[in-house]
């Protein structure tokens, strides 16, 4: 699928979620050819982690294919929970960490 379908469909249905997530898929398997274990990346398969800032920036901090994803999801997920409670005890709003894929974007637990 190209850009300019991926932005079309999302702005005619209204799914703008969908669409950011499939671009942003589309452009990290397209940026990061190939993922930590040499695997090919694949814009409906790879796993983009991204951090939501406070001001709404977001940043891709990882792109995994889904081999990878299973086996660092613990980790990624024991990250989020030390900066979200390094955050609270600096009595600042903590990031979001998420994950996109072509399907649905997952919130990774900060708490």
């Amino acid at each position: 699928m190209e850009y300019e379908q991926i932005i079309g469909q999302a702005l005619l249905t209204g799914d703008h979620d969908t669409g950011m997530r499939r671009t942003t898929c589309k452009l990290a398997a397209s940026t990061a050819m190939f993922c930590g274990c040499g695997d090919v990346h694949d814009q409906k398969q790879i796993h983009v982690v991204e951090i939501v800032h406070n001001d709404g920036t977001e940043q891709t901090i990882a792109a995994l294919c889904p081999s990878c994803w299973t086996k660092n999801k613990a980790a990624i997920e024991t990250v989020a929970k030390k900066a979200t409670a390094l955050h609270i005890e600096a009595k600042q709003t903590p990031p979001v960490v998420r994950v996109a894929t072509w399907n649905r974007s997952i919130i990774v637990p900060g708490v």
